[in-house]
């Protein structure tokens, strides 16, 4: 799940799922968004996935969305660099596969940005 290979990445900082308020993020669904997998609202706080793409994924894409989106409510931008969670479309960029977690240099990024120790 794209949740435990943030935390497999990460050191200090890691995530948790909560079952009530108030999340510091909330994820959704919306059957009507078809363009793109999912998006972050612009204060972090929400991910709304695609429902009509999750439903016609893999198991593969449906990871790389969700931690694609967290990387972006963890202060993430896109780039273009393929292995990268974060690249703005690694499969039509040709990367070849869908990266399900971040990598070394995305989680440093993390950590420099919310660690405490």
């Amino acid at each position: 799940d794209a949740v435990g290979h943030w935390n497999r990445t990460l050191g200090d900082v890691q995530l948790r799922l909560v079952d009530s308020a108030p999340a510091a993020v909330a994820v959704t669904a919306d059957a009507a968004l078809t363009r793109i997998g999912g998006y972050t609202g612009a204060d972090c706080r929400q991910i709304v996935i695609s429902g009509y793409h999750f439903q016609r994924g893999d198991n593969a894409y449906r990871e790389h969305i969700m931690a694609h989106e967290l990387g972006h409510a963890l202060g993430l931008g896109h780039n273009d660099i393929c292995g990268f969670v974060s690249h703005s479309n690694a499969w039509s960029a040709g990367c070849g596969k869908w990266p399900s977690g971040p990598n070394a240099a995305e989680a440093a990024s993390v950590e420099a940005r919310y660690s405490t120790g």
